[in-house]
């Protein structure tokens, strides 16, 4: 029973405490809100409620509005992160794109530089092939220990020095070829006589005034002996003296198209320069001479042919 009536006691000193704490707070605001009676506080704390109840719904107004921007300015965040994506895929493909072209530029700069360079070899072939003459090349003439030679046979015997026929009438065959070639190349027909390149059998045919074949001449000789020997060698003979007719031909209708070519050796029926041509019953130097001269005719008329 005791317990309880402290109990009491207690609850109602908390009672009073808290009857003492409102009127302290009651003065408070009257002091405050500079009213006097509890009507006129009421009032007061109704208009005070009423203005923060404004102020609430303005603040959740702002609140709204807030979270209505942020709602923007997430959705672009995330507009800003869908092109940041875009771009750097953009990029990357860039930068695959770019590798590509490098590899492409790489691989055509060697493929222009290895053109360049067959360009250039070409080039300097054809420069090289444009030098060359092709008539000195299949015809060369030169001069070895007394003889004059065509492509390194010699023409003619001397004494002393034995030449075979095979390699004089291979020489004859060179010879007669060369000036076959050089008529070719000016479009030049001889008069009277055809010319048969035949290698080491070539002759001479004696053509008539309706082009007919009315003789024959073999430009090439041989060692037999006595009445052969002679025999074939008037028709030898005859076939250089030919040969001179037609190099005279050629000659003068060269020089007649163009007056700068000069021959050191004229062809006078069957001399050239100083000395016949002739085999039979001359001298196997005076023959191998006029050889020579035939050749050193024959080497301008081709340097003009080359042009």
């Amino acid at each position: 029973m005791t317990h309880e009536l402290e109990e009491l006691r207690k609850e109602k000193d908390r009672l009073s405490g808290f009857e003492r704490d409102v009127g302290r707070r009651r003065e408070e605001v009257k002091k405050s809100l500079g009213v006097a009676t509890d009507a006129e506080v009421r009032e007061a704390l109704e208009k005070e409620i009423a203005k923060l109840r404004k102020a609430e719904s303005h603040a959740i107004a702002e609140l709204k509005a807030v979270e209505a921007q942020k709602a923007s300015l997430a959705e672009e965040q995330a507009a800003l992160d869908a092109e940041e994506e875009e771009l750097a895929r953009e990029e990357a493909e860039f930068w695959r794109q770019h590798s590509l072209y490098l590899v492409d530029r790489d691989y055509l700069l060697e493929r222009q530089s290895a053109l360049e360079t067959r360009l250039a070899n070409g080039q300097r072939e054809l420069d090289k092939l444009q030098r060359t003459n092709v008539y000195n090349d299949a015809f060369c003439i030169g001069q070895e220990a007394g003889f004059g030679t065509i492509n390194g046979l010699r023409l003619g015997r001397l004494p002393g020095i034995s030449v075979e026929w095979p390699e004089i009438n291979a020489a004859w065959g060179h010879t007669l070829l060369l000036l076959h070639t050089i008529a070719r190349k000016f479009a030049f027909e001889f008069h009277g006589y055809k010319l048969v390149p035949c290698g080491s059998f070539s002759s001479i045919e004696k053509v008539g005034e309706k082009g007919e074949t009315v003789g024959v001449y073999e430009l090439y000789g041989s060692g037999d002996f006595a009445v052969t020997r002679l025999l074939q060698n008037r028709r030898f003979d005859m076939a250089m003296v030919a040969f001179l007719e037609c190099l005279r031909q050629l000659s003068e209708w060269v020089r007649r198209k163009d007056r700068g070519v000069r021959l050191p050796h004229a062809v006078v029926k069957d001399r050239i320069g100083d000395v016949s041509i002739k085999l039979q019953f001359g001298s196997d130097e005076t023959w191998t001479r006029a050889l020579r001269h035939v050749l050193l005719d024959l080497k301008i008329l081709l340097g003009r042919a080359s042009l």
